[in-house]
């Protein structure tokens, strides 16, 4: 027998193998629902009528849902149908673009799905979850007023140090009423300085020191755009950082320095930090007869009051759902730390490639210099970006931190019509040649369907169609699975006998 026709027919008895257990899992499914029928059950999991009252123990999800049908059955069919509804969309998409779509782990869809694309701010999406995983998610960040002895007939004799624990939201009121997504969760510097003033604080003969020594002093990352600090994209990076360290200084009042009305970088953000917390004070009677300054606080210092960020799954979230690129930096800094005792973006990213790597999530391509996506030289996969969310689950924290269509955060004005309004959890990224959408749509049949789409235009601007597709894409997921109504699978009830054909 030549080896060609030896070859065609282990290939057709495999086939017949594998169809034969197909219809084995047919009878399977046939059998079970004959015998819920002979119990009592019809195929929707109500009693049937005659049988014995509900006992409290029925089934939540009918036997004969398309949920119960063994995967092996039901997928290929489903994500067919998923493909061909998908098929139009991908013709339209750019030439740079990617999308991947999965179900419990394995891609349905997929167009380009390991091409390397700018994936602006779905890049958060990956310090999310692993900050989440690094530092633990109830882990709070803590912000202390320190000095070198108690005070004594509330003075502090000397300085007063403002030391930072790496909260990246530790803003004043005024500050967060300015924002674009306002309010927003945040630290309130005020709570601080009552804390201070309710410690019996009421003079210090000293300066107002701030010390963000927990982190490296790079301020920025080498190639993100010189305009992106300016306009206030990103503040100067530190881990003693109010108001995102933006600049209060320039000959304003005490409103001007607490509210952002002067919005320049601050060249040194520890001072910037010990000058607001020094006229909080001054408003709350405390007489400072120093300035301000950046410092090192002695490392026996006395504890005079302290504030807790929120917990890391809060930070997580105001990250995601406001796309704040501060939070983002900061908490990418703190991993590092944590893992290798140095605060620096560098650190981050090398315990980012780690985690990726025991994930068992390829990096092949992968180029990744910041935690936000401001960065031109950022290049991820849909792939990656899918399985991230897949590795927190639907129902986990990274997934309950996205943003929601129509509440406040990056979303709010998105999906106002859309049938997929409520079923829509996601991150949006978007700069001038880059849009990107990652998160979950969970259908109407309650299949949880994770999701990346990058589309990059080099040379030119992102358009409202690329904006509008990332809707087309979350409606078009709405239907799955298709599939055949699972009754069908069933048996039909007995007749009576004697009732006749």
């Amino acid at each position: 027998m030549s080896a060609p026709m030896d070859r065609k027919r282990r290939r057709r008895a495999k086939q017949r193998r594998r169809l034969g257990f197909l219809r084995g899992a047919a009878l399977v499914l046939a059998i079970v629902g004959g015998v819920l029928v002979a119990a009592g059950w019809v195929s929707d999991g109500t009693a049937a009528v005659g049988t014995s009252p509900r006992t409290g123990m029925e089934l939540a999800t009918p036997m004969l849902s398309a949920r119960r049908v063994p995967d092996l059955v039901l997928r290929p069919t489903a994500d067919l149908k998923m493909a061909k509804a998908l098929a139009p969309l991908a013709q339209q998409s750019p030439p740079d673009s990617c999308i991947s779509v999965g179900q419990a782990g394995g891609p349905v869809f997929e167009l380009r799905p390991d091409t390397p694309l700018l994936p602006a701010s779905n890049l958060k999406i990956l310090v999310g979850a692993v900050a989440l995983e690094v530092l633990g998610p109830e882990t709070t960040l803590t912000t202390r007023v320190v000095a070198d002895a108690d005070p004594v007939g509330g003075t502090v004799q000397g300085d007063l140090y403002f030391v930072g624990g790496g909260d990246p939201i530790i803003e004043t009121g005024n500050y967060d009423a300015s924002l674009m997504f306002a309010p927003q969760p945040h630290t309130a510097l005020e709570g601080l300085a009552d804390a201070v003033r309710a410690a019996g604080v009421t003079k210090v003969t000293g300066n107002v020191v701030g010390d963000d020594g927990r982190y490296d002093d790079l301020r920025t990352v080498e190639s993100w755009d010189p305009d992106d600090l300016s306009n206030g994209e990103v503040g100067p990076l530190s881990a003693l950082s109010v108001n995102d360290a933006r600049d209060r200084t320039n000959g304003g009042d005490l409103d001007d320095i607490v509210s952002g009305a002067i919005s320049d970088p601050a060249a040194d953000p520890p001072a910037h930090a010990a000058e607001v917390l020094r006229e909080l004070l001054i408003a709350r009677g405390v007489v400072v007869e120093g300035a301000f300054a950046s410092g090192e606080a002695p490392d026996q210092a006395r504890q005079i009051a302290a504030v807790d960020s929120l917990p890391v799954k809060g930070l997580v979230a105001q990250m995601l759902q406001f796309s704040d690129n501060n939070t983002a930096e900061l908490l990418l800094k703190e991993v590092g730390r944590e893992r290798s005792g140095v605060g620096s973006t560098a650190a981050g990213i090398k315990v980012e490639l780690e985690l990726l790597k025991e994930w068992g999530i390829s990096t092949e391509g992968v180029v990744i210099v910041d935690a936000s996506g401001l960065s031109g030289a950022d290049r991820v996969t849909c792939t990656l970006l899918r399985r991230v969310l897949d590795h927190g689950e639907a129902d986990g924290l990274l997934a309950k931190a996205l943003a929601v269509p129509g509440e406040n955060g990056t979303l709010l004005k998105r999906w106002v019509d859309s049938p997929a309004r409520e079923a829509v959890r996601a991150k949006s990224g978007t700069l001038s040649i880059v849009t990107g959408l990652s998160g979950w749509v969970r259908t109407p049949a309650e299949f949880d369907l994770s999701f990346s789409y990058l589309i990059n235009r080099p040379g030119a601007n992102i358009v409202q169609d690329d904006l509008t597709r990332q809707e087309q894409l979350t409606e078009t997921l709405l239907s799955y699975p298709q599939l055949p109504d699972p009754k069908v699978l069933a048996p039909s009830e007995p007749r009576p006998v004697g009732s006749g054909s």
